[in-house]
């Protein structure tokens, strides 16, 4: 398979992170025009110069540049190069998927703001999407999912931790690694699978208030369950996403596909 899978795994990471080097170019250069690097009219270096500067491919460029022109803060026009439109980027967050690793880092370029962590008996409804017993005592861990500390919400968040995890989380509230993590590494039980589901739904009136929204405004509800080795659920997150300011991408690879 050639192109931008390709062309990640040749150019590796850029740092001690572990990050594509698409990620880390697209921050970089988010960053410059924040700061005035890049002012307002201006075009950033060509594709061929930031593949110098990078020491990376075409497509890891292009990927980088896609990126800010889905936050709103380039125009690229063929013959024109690519101009700053933005200074900042706009509310549309894009979130790219294909391991849990992926998903660890989304959590370090993000921002969890916990508001609330109880120990609490599951309703049947919760069980039954997180696989769970009705009435057992899970971990309940509620918050928003800022774009960094202080910036724009992206999603509302429920996380739901088995019963055995419980004491394990004494110190989750500003943690900087996702929940899955920590009840991974500080359990020794591994997680095998997670298993995602997305369904559109209307948000009630707690979660459109943390979110700035209006009751009953549709989001995009993306429940994940963390699955162990015995086959049962150790986390599940739920996370509602404003229908008109989230995308989410995932690389499906050939060997993968069916139908």
């Amino acid at each position: 398979m050639t192109g931008i899978a390709d062309a990640e795994q040749h150019d590796g990471p850029v740092g001690d992170d572990g990050r594509p080097r698409y990620l880390q170019i697209f921050q970089i250069l988010r960053d410059r025009i924040e700061q005035g690097v890049y002012a307002i009219n201006d075009s950033i270096p060509t594709e061929a110069d930031l593949c110098t500067e990078f020491g990376v491919s075409r497509y890891t460029v292009r990927e980088a540049l896609r990126r800010l022109v889905a936050a709103g803060m380039v125009d690229r026009r063929k013959g024109s190069g690519t101009q700053v439109i933005a200074r900042q980027s706009r509310a549309n967050y894009i979130q790219s998927m294909g391991s849990l690793s992926d998903l660890f880092q989304y959590a370090l370029d993000t921002h969890f703001r916990v508001d609330s962590v109880a120990v609490e008996p599951l309703s049947a409804d919760d069980a039954s999407a997180i696989g769970g017993q009705a009435g057992e005592a899970w971990t309940h861990i509620e918050g928003v999912r800022l774009s960094g500390v202080g910036g724009t919400p992206i999603s509302f968040t429920s996380v739901f931790v088995a019963p055995r995890f419980g004491a394990l989380l004494h110190d989750v509230v500003g943690a900087r690694v996702p929940i899955y993590s920590i009840v991974e590494s500080r359990s020794g039980e591994p997680i095998v699978e997670a298993i995602q589901e997305i369904c559109a739904r209307k948000l009630d009136r707690r979660m459109a208030k943390a979110l700035g929204l209006t009751y009953g405004a549709w989001a995009l509800r993306m429940l994940r369950r963390y699955i162990g080795a015995n086959g049962k659920t150790m986390v599940c997150s739920i996370n509602w996403h404003p229908s008109d300011a989230y995308t989410y991408t995932m690389r499906i690879e050939r060997g993968g596909m069916v139908g």
